[in-house]
């Protein structure tokens, strides 16, 4: 965001603003902090997090995930999914879904580092 310019009072403050990416929340500006609310703010890429379930779903068997987890992400993946395929899709629901199945992820990927960087060297 740049700073205001100098204007005759009577025009008030001009900003110049650019936001790439999904807007959420609101922004305030201006003397008057005036609310200006932007677009979609849950608005899920469906493809690209249908393409994330199912490489994790795919990748299940060689993740370094207990059975109780192991089920946990297939059935979310599988939720994913089918919500992804629905007419009308509930992208909050999506969204809370797929950073529970990043989450896990993460710490598989954090167990499978580690499990590695431990076979390196043994006392």
């Amino acid at each position: 965001m740049t700073e205001p310019q100098d204007r005759p009072d009577e025009l008030g403050d001009r900003y110049d603003l650019r936001i790439k990416g999904d807007v959420q929340g609101q922004l305030v500006l201006g003397r008057n902090n005036e609310v200006v609310m932007g677009g979609p703010a849950n608005v899920v890429d469906l493809r690209r997090l249908t393409r994330f379930a199912e490489a994790i779903a795919e990748a299940l068997p060689v993740l370094d995930l207990d059975a109780g987890q192991q089920r946990v992400v297939r059935q979310l993946a599988a939720a994913v999914l089918r919500e992804a395929g629905e007419d009308q899709p509930d992208h909050s629901r999506l969204r809370e879904m797929g950073r529970t199945l990043r989450t896990v992820l993460e710490g598989a990927a954090a167990g499978a580092l580690t499990s590695g960087i431990l076979t390196m060297w043994g006392p």
